[in-house]
């Protein structure tokens, strides 16, 4: 997989927003890395994600675990880079197509979660939480899950406070379709690591 550094303005961007030095990359057009195609269509693409180009959670799933821990843990946990307000606990689970800002983004798979986390990003303090009250309560056979990994369907702006519109969702023997309008983006996160400022934007790509 290629890497090319980005201009060096972009970075004394992120490093001034995010406290580190640091420095943008991103993959050449002539670099392709395509996901699964067990869950997600022939040709779709990420770069430098875990696995697929987008992690969807919502608040309320948050706060459904964290009512069930000694300890409340932060969002950053899972690094997701679409976080929703407005929706029940993991309703994403059933979500199959949506609509957020300008794009149209399509669920493909749950994410099972591995110990990484257990690790406070801000201390790097280990323990066995989040995953042994997950695995109370969010175990399918031999993972445990959280969020949702989605795919690019349509190519759009998405924005902070976005409205986020179930078009179709995921439900055994059912195919009807649910809208939900109450529920919009709550932050949005470029990449794995620090929080982005309000205004921030990008288009989403499905390269």
């Amino acid at each position: 997989m290629d890497a090319i550094k980005g201009p060096s303005d972009a970075g004394r961007w992120f490093t001034h927003l995010l406290g580190f030095d640091c420095f943008p990359v991103y993959m050449p057009e002539n670099s392709l890395r395509e996901v699964s195609p067990r869950y997600a269509p022939d040709g779709s693409q990420t770069a430098f994600t875990d696995g697929y180009p987008l992690l969807v959670a919502t608040t309320e799933s948050l706060d459904d675990l964290n009512a069930r821990l000694g300890e409340p843990v932060s969002m950053s946990r899972f690094r997701p880079n679409i976080v929703v307000r407005g929706a029940e606990p993991f309703a994403e689970d059933r979500w199959r197509q949506v609509s957020v800002g300008e794009a149209t983004i399509r669920a493909v798979k749950s994410c099972p979660r591995c110990v990484i986390t257990t690790i406070d990003p801000s201390t790097l303090e280990k323990s066995k939480e989040p995953l042994k009250t997950l695995a109370t309560f969010r175990r399918f056979g031999r993972h445990v899950y959280f969020a949702e990994n989605c795919i690019v369907e349509s190519e759009g702006r998405v924005r902070l406070g976005d409205e986020v519109t179930v078009i179709s969702r995921r439900e055994p023997d059912r195919g009807n379709l649910v809208v939900r309008n109450a529920i919009s983006v709550a932050y949005y996160v470029p990449h794995t690591k620090g929080r982005v400022s309000r205004g921030y934007h990008r288009r989403f790509s499905s390269t």
